[in-house]
């Protein structure tokens, strides 16, 4: 999991909440469906918690596999299908 700085492109930080805080307010506030898909053997996603907790509106789905296997499995496609299945 990363997030990419739009205002430095190239640049990323690993686990937003303690990497990359938002750079506007309205980002604390923008209450958006999201969903943040994360393997449970992925570094990268260490702190998938966290970022869910940070964002309003979120669903965290921890998925099994790392960073490589995760969006390749078939739950990765099942949670996203699931996540846009209307209500």
């Amino acid at each position: 999991m990363a997030v990419i700085d739009s205002a430095r492109p190239g640049r990323q930080y690993s686990g937003w909440p303690g990497g990359a805080r938002p750079r506007f307010a309205w980002e604390k506030t923008v209450a958006i469906p999201t969903l943040i898909l994360a393997g449970d053997a992925d570094p990268l996603a260490a702190r998938a918690e966290q970022l869910a907790a940070a964002r309003p509106g979120s669903t965290l789905t921890v998925l099994p596999g790392d960073h490589l296997a995760v969006p390749a499995s078939a739950a990765f496609a099942m949670a996203l299908v699931e996540f846009f299945r209307p209500r």
